[in-house]
């Protein structure tokens, strides 16, 4: 007979103990694979219902790495651009730096920061514009 154990991990995503070896696998993952098959390399099992330790079959989707960071963010699960605490500049000042003639260096000397986080902005880094 098969043991089974289960429960959650410490980021609330199911859990399932396999066999003597117990051999733990996120239980999402498992309800793909008995519903719909093996899940290619590099695709995520994702959840329509933001429930991590959700098993239904119906609530899964599979996505790539960028699908499942562009579904969080839709969702509101990632804070981006003001949202972000550690940001150094605000919208509009973002605003100006892409609409400014002035050097990187001026820019990070006029708004307090370094020549790095204006050069994060221009090249698209942070900020998407």
């Amino acid at each position: 007979m098969l043991e089974l154990d289960w429960g959650k991990f410490a980021n609330g995503y199911g859990s399932i103990g396999l066999g003597v070896d117990r051999i733990i696998i996120s239980a999402h993952r498992l309800s793909w694979q008995l519903h719909f098959g093996q899940i290619p390399v590099e695709m995520h099992v994702c959840h329509h219902c933001d429930n991590r330790a959700c098993v239904n079959p119906a609530h899964l989707f599979l996505g790539t790495p960028a699908d499942n960071v562009a579904d969080c963010v839709r969702k509101g699960r990632i804070a981006t651009r003001e949202r972000v605490g550690s940001h150094k500049l605000t919208e509009e000042e973002v605003d100006f730096v892409g609409r400014s003639g002035e050097t990187q260096t001026a820019l990070a000397e006029r708004f307090g920061v370094h020549q790095s986080t204006i050069s994060d902005v221009v090249t698209g880094v942070t900020w998407k514009q």
